[in-house]
């Protein structure tokens, strides 16, 4: 009776360290996962109104609802707003504390505004061209703060009209940063090649 007793309590007290150990382990890798989440230098979020619930990825149905952070080093990113054929750019910083990224948008603001073609011209002679100017706006901190989602890194954004944004895994860092040097904007944000 007394082996039975023994052998139970051994099997019981194994059970429990070595549950112990796993819940552990756990934790662990979330910590280390929260922190790699956390490393932006090179991604791009978009940002928008809506969210998938399965996938977890972010999106916006409308003409003007949606954008990109795109983080281009250690502390500066560049806001993109998309509307129609028109983009709007904002330059800031941004640092990372826990699970929380402040961003700091700076005053200045490029614009690149569509030159849409004469309505009359039928046989598509005339093509899009673009204006770039420069504006300044107040500063403004944007707060990201990351939520759980097992399929996407998605962040909860302080703002009403975009309220999620999410690694956008669709876009390529380099094409938009290129894009960017081609039509002029990078050089006008100040940023060096």
């Amino acid at each position: 009776m007394l082996k039975i007793v023994t052998s139970n309590l051994i099997l019981c007290l194994a059970t429990c360290i070595l549950l112990s150990c796993q819940s552990k382990r756990g934790s662990e890798e979330t910590s280390v996962d929260a922190n790699k989440l956390l490393e932006l230098t090179g991604k791009i979020l978009i940002y928008g109104p809506d969210v998938d619930a399965t996938t977890c990825e972010v999106f916006g149905q409308c003409d003007c609802c949606a954008g990109h952070y795109i983080f281009i080093n250690e502390s500066e990113f560049i806001a993109i707003d998309y509307c129609e054929a028109d983009q709007t750019y904002w330059k800031g910083t941004y640092k990372t504390n826990n699970n929380i990224v402040s961003l700091h948008v700076k005053e200045l603001v490029v614009d690149r505004t569509s030159n849409w073609p004469a309505e009359d011209d039928e046989a598509g002679i005339e093509e899009m061209s673009y204006t770039l100017t420069e504006r300044k706006v107040d500063p403004v901190t944007i707060t990201l703060t990351l939520q759980q989602c097992e399929k996407n890194i998605l962040f909860e954004v302080d703002s009403q009209e975009t309220p999620f944004a999410a690694l956008d895994k669709n876009t390529q860092f380099s094409d938009v940063v290129d894009r960017m040097k081609q039509h002029g904007v990078w050089a006008l944000l100040g940023l060096k090649e």
